[in-house]
């Protein structure tokens, strides 16, 4: 809707899905880059980023990323919820039935297999690496906040924003720290994303667990069983959002309130 808004009418929309050739080099690694970091994130290296730099300035570049990481949350969020889409929107096609029939290079239609979490060990010697590694880009504000908030701090506005939902889930959260905390270690793991595992390691730490305590929420037979289905979902959610259906959310709703589930 808002690309035919900007006057990129459906040729270059079914382009977009089904022929990237038609764009020029440095479009087309910003789609390749969108999505790998949206469909394989552990995928993700050094490659990657030195392939955007030939063409993209450092602030594009993570700028690019934001962009895909707010989208990957906001269709999360809008279609694990199920809401409808709005009526005065609407999609006639003027392509031909050939043009319409092209496959799709983008839509995951099946279930994009993941690799295992590490185990306990592996993780411990990941995370030992990657304790004295050093930003991509320029961390900006106050040097005593966390890094994370610093990165985000390069946006001022939107950055901002998310750093006000973040510390807003502090006092309006209807789940427990630990639930909280558990999510963003399941969703993390899954995601390999190294910081966020280490950041929800150690504030589920810090509120009494184990290390036992904390690998054992992977496994149905080790996990505390109210929690179990919270984190069945969030690695669903995480690892393939395109299979959300009725059934999971019916299957949360046993155990979480609809305002706990949303």
């Amino acid at each position: 809707g808002k690309l035919l808004a900007l006057g990129v009418y459906e040729p270059t929309l079914a382009a977009l899905d089904c022929d990237w050739s038609l764009f020029p080099p440095e479009k087309q690694l910003a789609f390749a880059f969108s999505k790998t970091l949206t469909q394989s994130p552990y995928m993700l290296s050094e490659a990657h980023l030195d392939a955007l730099r030939l063409h993209f300035e450092e602030m594009e570049i993570l700028e690019i990323i934001f962009l895909v990481s707010r989208y990957n949350a906001t269709n999360r969020w809008t279609d694990a919820t199920g809401i409808p889409q709005e009526s005065f929107r609407t999609f006639a096609s003027s392509l031909t039935a050939d043009e319409l029939s092209k496959p799709s290079i983008v839509a995951p239609l099946s279930p994009v297999a993941r690799p295992a979490p590490p185990s306990r060990l592996l993780w411990k010697q990941s995370i030992a690496q990657r304790a004295t590694r050093s930003s991509r880009f320029p961390c900006a504000g106050d040097p005593s906040l966390s890094n994370h908030v610093r990165l985000l701090l390069n946006f001022p506005v939107a950055g901002q924003q998310i750093i006000n939902q973040l510390q807003s889930l502090e006092t309006e959260s209807r789940l427990s720290a630990i639930v909280r905390w558990a999510i963003f270690w399941t969703a993390s793991r899954h995601d390999q994303a190294w910081y966020m595992q280490h950041e929800s390691y150690r504030n589920l730490c810090a509120l009494g667990l184990t290390d036992e305590h904390i690998f054992s929420l992977e496994q149905k037979e080790t996990c505390p069983e109210e929690l179990w289905p919270v984190l069945l979902f969030a690695t669903k959610l995480t690892v393939s959002p395109q299979s959300i259906d009725d059934r999971d959310l019916e299957q949360l709703l046993e155990k979480k309130t609809a305002a706990e589930t949303a």
